[in-house]
């Protein structure tokens, strides 16, 4: 059941994820200059994200949403955090010493569909930062 004390928790849980991932990003990108363009977009993407849930953890304390759109963001943050493990699981399949030709080879293009999903997610939340704050 959502409530406003979830979405604070779960956008905090996320933000933590986020920062996580946007450090196994740094650390993969010195092993694999070649991810660097690919990973810089992820990174920014996961930065944006980061803000928007802080904007949105502070609208949302103490604030009554309607139910629906309390159990819309739940929705959307744990579908962002499933998103986020994701990239860092797939960042992990690379850190082997074949890591740059796993890149190249594969996964690169699931990275590329992980950050559209995920910029589908963060515009998502951005426009329900907008709507909280009418």
């Amino acid at each position: 059941m959502a409530d406003p004390f979830s979405i604070v928790t779960g956008c905090v849980g996320l933000i933590t994820a986020a920062g996580a991932t946007t450090k196994a990003i740094t650390s993969f990108i010195r092993d694999c200059r070649a991810a660097r363009g690919d990973l810089t977009a992820v990174a920014r993407e996961l930065a944006d994200l980061q803000l928007i849930l802080e904007l949105l953890k502070d609208d949302t304390q103490g604030d009554e949403l309607p139910k629906s759109l309390q159990e819309q963001i739940d929705r959307i943050i744990e579908r962002c955090n499933s998103v986020v493990k994701d990239i860092k699981v797939v960042l992990k399949r690379c850190k082997a010493p074949s890591g740059a030709i796993a890149w190249a080879a594969n996964e690169k293009k699931e990275v590329e569909g992980l950050k559209r999903e995920l910029t589908t997610y963060r515009e998502s939340l951005s426009l329900t930062v907008e709507t909280t704050t009418l």
